[in-house]
């Protein structure tokens, strides 16, 4: 029945019901009030719907679900979920999904306890269980000038949360989105498998394309406004500075040091998020002579993204300074 559906390290699965309590054994996956008869509920469901609170888990559950889900998202596209309260509204619409994927922004933590505290049967998947974080000191070169992120985007531990920027991580989240869509979708199992293949395939050839063209970069620093690339960074070698610190904008202190940098050639350009394009940070890269260059990690195409990033930091840094 599973084809050639890739199963997480060291799984054993023997049956879909043995699926679902490797899943429940491993933290994969919660419930609160699961009735012992609830995993027959829906034996002969052929889609079902999807509740996400990030753009990355979206596009994991459109490529491997495809026509068989229904995708609910928490946020309106274009917004920052560091600054977008959680409605009312928005908790009822989620309410309608089988299963809500997060990967463990403090966001999603506040939805999960909502939609268990209204409905004790929903399925909340944990997709960043396992996943070795970073803390922010770590996204900073002991070289540079260390700038923390801001409080909203901290998970409760001080940990970076932009998981989904390294593609292995992704893979890994692909295979726990998938195990779950067979458990609740048996009948469409060789599909869900056959889409997972796939995605798996072109998440393991972006990664490797990376390290090919990066690896000649290996040490290179990075400049970002928001510091969302610590994960990416981390996988191939580079160091990322951010300008943000706690949210506010940089000392004098903190200016002059991104200055020598920026005359040293060390940093080659400034990345923003569209979320944060804003003129007065514009105005900052004009100051440090810095072109701005536009990535954002909140995109539901996460290939092309990341594809984007790539070759943003290959334009930028495979030229000899001042060329």
């Amino acid at each position: 029945m599973f084809g050639h559906l890739r199963f997480i390290p060291n799984a054993r699965i023997l049956s879909l019901h043995g699926l679902a309590l490797y899943l429940l054994v491993c933290g994969a996956f919660t419930t609160a009030g699961m009735g012992s008869d609830q995993g027959l509920e829906k034996e002969g469901a052929s889609s079902m719907t999807i509740g996400v609170g990030m753009p990355a888990a979206s596009f994991l559950a459109r490529e491997i679900g495809q026509a068989n889900v229904r995708i609910i998202t928490a946020l309106p596209e274009g917004s920052n979920h560091e600054f977008s309260s959680i409605t009312p509204q928005t908790i009822a619409r989620l309410l309608d999904a089988d299963v809500f994927l997060t990967m463990g922004l403090p966001f999603e933590n506040q939805i999960a306890k909502s939609l268990i505290q209204r409905n004790p049967r929903m399925i909340i998947v944990q997709l960043d269980e396992g996943i070795e974080r970073i803390r922010m000191e770590e996204d900073h070169h002991q070289d540079h000038p260390k700038h923390e992120h801001s409080a909203a985007c901290e998970t409760e531990t001080g940990e970076d949360p932009h998981i989904w920027m390294d593609p292995l991580s992704m893979i890994r989240m692909a295979q726990k989105t998938g195990l779950i869509l067979i458990d609740r979708m048996p009948l469409e199992a060789d599909g869900i498998a056959r889409n997972l293949d796939h995605l798996i395939d072109r998440l393991q050839a972006l990664h490797n394309n990376n390290l090919t063209k990066l690896k000649p970069l290996q040490g290179a620093a990075i400049l970002t406004y928001h510091p969302a690339f610590g994960y990416y960074a981390q996988a191939y070698g580079l160091n990322q500075i951010s300008v943000e610190s706690e949210g506010k904008s940089p000392s004098a202190r903190n200016i002059s040091d991104l200055l020598g940098n920026s005359r040293e050639g060390m940093v080659r350009c400034m990345f923003i998020q569209p979320q944060f394009d804003t003129p007065p940070i514009r105005r900052l890269a004009t100051r440090l002579g810095l072109p701005v260059e536009v990535v954002d990690p909140l995109s539901t195409d996460y290939p092309r993204m990341i594809e984007h990033l790539t070759t943003v930091i290959l334009n930028h840094y495979s030229q000899p300074t001042g060329s």
